[in-house]
């Protein structure tokens, strides 16, 4: 009686207001379950097989950070770990964080991979020497500075003004007044 046909009106699609609230919700559980948990299941999975498949001559990596070498898997959760020579351990399966695969019997016709070339090797096969004040401008690092910088006022776009020597050494102390 006291209440408008506008307000009445407007009260009777309520039910499509729950549903565009819920919507968003929906929609997350799905992307939550993607994004989220499913990958994290598989990453659990994986990590059961790979301590299931550890074996005696494995090299391991616990969740401490030590790396070491199964010598004897003791039973279905302890291992023993040889960390360097005589310096044994027991580890729980558990806290393994990697399992390395054995190390391949090198080859005795396989050179190896190739080394990269250094400097000083480079240095010699080419005959020049370099002195140890000195670098080339190729050698030099981003972030080295070397002796035969040019100073930053002729370095272009700048504007700072040269540092002289006496602004390297240490400022002396202020001589007192022999005014009394």
């Amino acid at each position: 009686m006291f209440v408008t046909p506008a307000f009445a009106q407007a009260a009777a699609p309520g039910a499509g207001d729950i549903f565009s609230g819920l919507l968003p919700i929906l929609l997350i559980i799905p992307i939550f379950y993607f994004l989220i948990i499913r990958p994290q299941q598989k990453r659990t999975k994986a990590h059961q097989r790979m301590l299931g498949s550890v074996a005696r001559g494995d090299t391991i990596v616990t969740s401490g950070g030590l790396i070491g070498k199964v010598i004897r898997v003791r039973d279905d959760n302890e291992l023993e770990v040889e960390l360097a020579e005589n310096v044994k351990v027991r580890v729980l399966r558990t806290m393994l964080s990697d399992v390395r695969s054995k190390p391949n019997p090198a080859n005795q016709n396989d050179p190896g991979p190739a080394k990269p070339a250094t400097r000083r090797s480079s240095a010699k096969k080419s005959g020049t020497t370099k002195s140890s004040g000195a670098r080339s401008s190729g050698a030099r690092s981003s972030g080295a500075k070397s002796s035969s910088a040019k100073p930053a006022s002729s370095r272009p776009g700048s504007t700072r003004p040269p540092r002289s020597s006496s602004a390297r050494s240490r400022p002396s102390k202020p001589k007192p007044d022999k005014s009394d």
